[in-house]
């Protein structure tokens, strides 16, 4: 079986953290390396920002990086208008270079919008994940209002015409069918692993190392809030929290901002720099910028907890990487945090956008040694239930069962 895996918006070796790249580039990459292990041919498809190219990551595991639109980098929301192109380039991929496809895996809208019209003119069976919905997000654009419109109809459309949709979550699943009501047997939920190798509570013993670089003292706790920073990540309201409790409570602590802004968000940046000084914790706050998936995990390890004080979030990968690091997550009680975060095991959910309310939560827990250690403990054994391994079986599965139907009506 040979399959595509189309993420036209950002490369799956995109580092996470960086301009449009997060949970969805490592599940991407983690998961085409696990269908390739299990012998399945998957080349990974995305848009070059110069010349196009040929990567290859793996036995049976190639990028390639098609020519599309202008040089140079595309802000997401203006990269609609090269969705013709793109798909083109996938037609020229599939007729020139001679790569036939048994499936196509469409990856967030655009891929979508891109590639559904190749794969029913080569008669290949395409399957659609979002992994972020207008409908879910509630996406406001003041630049160009009408993203959001369109946007929503892509994804209707998408929904209706895919021959199979996966989502990450019970959240993500239960939006699709209540925006898309014809379904039926079409999806199929198959939720993110997490590297437990990599992610390891053994890491705490570079604590030293990341104290020093980050100029954090020994015994202060530190608070992570991972992500690229936008405001729908809801780095302000940790950063609100923090100065609740540490000004209002007293509690010492220091927030490490993981992460670098959208190519939309710098002035959103600026605000939380200017946020932190305003509210006398300007040198309580550290923004890290984007790091390696290793220092990332050296991190995870170190803090005393992880903050996910997003918006909305279709899953959470952030709250696995840190549950399987023993490190107990904080996160806002809603969408796919639900089921990433389980409460009194993996961490805490917050059912309140109030930085008081988050402080309260973020003392009980530094202040309570014996709940910070059984919560390390549940939060090891509760991320081991997930793995790219299993991500990969299921999807497999599916892919099969695509295949077969498709096979049957032809």
């Amino acid at each position: 079986m040979r399959i595509a895996m189309v993420t036209m918006h950002s490369s799956p070796l995109e580092k996470p953290g960086t301009r449009d790249a997060g949970g969805m580039n490592v599940a991407v990459l983690s998961i085409a390396r696990e269908l390739a292990r299990l012998g399945i041919e998957v080349d990974l498809i995305t848009r070059s920002n110069g010349a196009a190219s040929r990567i290859q990551i793996a036995d049976g595991l190639v990028l390639h990086e098609l020519r599309a639109g202008a040089y140079g980098v595309i802000p997401k929301e203006e990269l609609y208008l090269a969705t013709e192109e793109f798909g083109s380039a996938v037609r020229n991929l599939i007729t020139q270079a001679g790569r036939g496809y048994d499936l196509i895996h469409s990856h967030y809208w655009l891929s979508g919008v891109a590639t559904l019209p190749i794969a029913r003119e080569f008669g290949i069976p395409h399957i659609q994940t979002f992994h972020t919905l207008a409908a879910l997000k509630e996406l406001k654009s003041a630049a160009d209002p009408s993203l959001v419109g369109r946007r929503h109809r892509a994804e209707l459309e998408l929904a209706a015409a895919s021959d199979g949709i996966v989502a990450v979550s019970l959240a993500e699943a239960g939006t699709l069918e209540g925006i898309q009501r014809s379904l039926e047997n079409r999806i199929w939920i198959v939720p993110h692993g997490v590297d437990a190798e990599l992610f390891n509570p053994a890491r705490a013993e570079s604590s030293g190392e990341v104290r020093a670089e980050l100029g954090i003292a020994e015994a202060e706790p530190i608070l992570l809030a991972v992500g690229r920073v936008q405001a729908h990540k809801g780095q302000d309201l940790a950063v609100r929290a923090l100065s609740q409790l540490v000004v209002g409570s007293g509690v010492e602590a220091t927030l490490a901002v993981v992460g670098e802004p959208t190519p939309e968000s710098e002035g959103y940046y600026w605000d939380l720099v200017d946020l932190a000084a305003e509210l006398d914790v300007g040198q309580k706050v550290k923004f890290v910028g984007a790091v390696s998936r290793e220092r990332l995990a050296d991190y995870f390890a170190v803090a005393s907890a992880t903050l996910l004080p997003s918006k909305s979030e279709t899953f959470g990968l952030v709250a696995l990487e840190s549950a399987a690091s023993g490190t107990p997550v904080i996160a806002f009680k809603g969408s796919g945090m639900l089921e990433s975060v389980s409460e009194g095991e993996s961490g805490m959910l917050v059912d309140s956008r109030e930085p008081r309310d988050w402080a309260k939560a973020i003392a009980k827990l530094l202040g309570d040694a014996e709940l910070a250690a059984a919560l390390r403990k549940s939060a090891r054994d509760f991320a081991s239930r997930y793995s790219w391994v299993q991500a990969a079986s299921s999807l497999s599965e599916i892919y099969s069962t695509v295949l077969s139907r498709s096979q049957a009506v032809t």
